[in-house]
């Protein structure tokens, strides 16, 4: 068994030739020892043999340390076992690193997480990869960009909430397609507000079914 001491003074090519059952035997305590510099020679194998416990047990630190590819290698099923502090945690780099399998593991508590500065920056495909808006909290939904509000699909736009739909601001709502707005509801366009509904252009006016528009 190699000690936390021991563990703080193996050199990179050291740590890359451990064997599997030295590396799945490491405590947290242990793998906290690990210099920067240490965690970032871990191969992408090393890092995909890590057990759940261990990726739970990663410090924020630590867990802001990992390359993107290291990020890429991490199991979906570690994935959705990830702190709140762990989600905060990730970098502009490491999300958008994030492949879409897994953001689909992604936890309704994980994506809640997200601070709305690290939800702007995932791509449109990350965006799409979400299975719904739904676990969005209406502040995030907020911060969507423009290219990310486009790129949601009709059963993502036919879930959201009146709250959620009442933060969008205009340049939001005038991104909005014809098809994303055939798909709301009654309740959802009169959920809109008034300056939402001025900054509406001609053409997605007509989209609007007349059942929708609140006279």
């Amino acid at each position: 068994m190699v000690s936390a001491a021991n563990c703080a003074v193996l050199t990179t090519d050291q740590l890359v030739t451990l064997e599997t059952r030295d590396l799945v035997a490491l405590t947290s305590t242990q793998l906290a020892a690990l210099t920067p510099d240490q965690i970032q020679a871990l191969t992408t194998d090393q890092v995909a043999l890590l057990s759940t416990s261990q990726v739970q047990t990663l410090s924020t630190s630590v867990f802001a340390q990992l390359n993107t590819a290291q990020i890429q290698a991490i199991e979906t099923r570690d994935i959705r076992v990830l702190s709140t502090a762990q989600i905060r945690a990730l970098t502009y780099e490491q999300l958008v690193a994030l492949t879409t399998d897994q953001i689909y593991a992604l936890t309704t508590d994980e994506a809640q997480a997200l601070r709305p500065d690290q939800l702007a920056v995932l791509t449109t495909d990350q965006i799409v990869a979400i299975k719904t808006v739904l676990p969005l909290t209406t502040g995030q939904v907020a911060w969507l960009t423009t290219d990310q509000i486009v790129a949601l699909e009709t059963k993502d736009i036919v879930v959201l909430s009146s709250a959620q739909l009442a933060t969008l601001n205009a340049d939001q709502v005038q991104v909005l397609t014809s098809d994303q707005l055939v798909a709301l509801s009654t309740a959802q366009v009169a959920s809109l507000t008034t300056a939402t509904l001025i900054a509406l252009t001609t053409l997605q006016m007509q989209a609007l079914e007349t059942r929708d528009v609140p006279c």
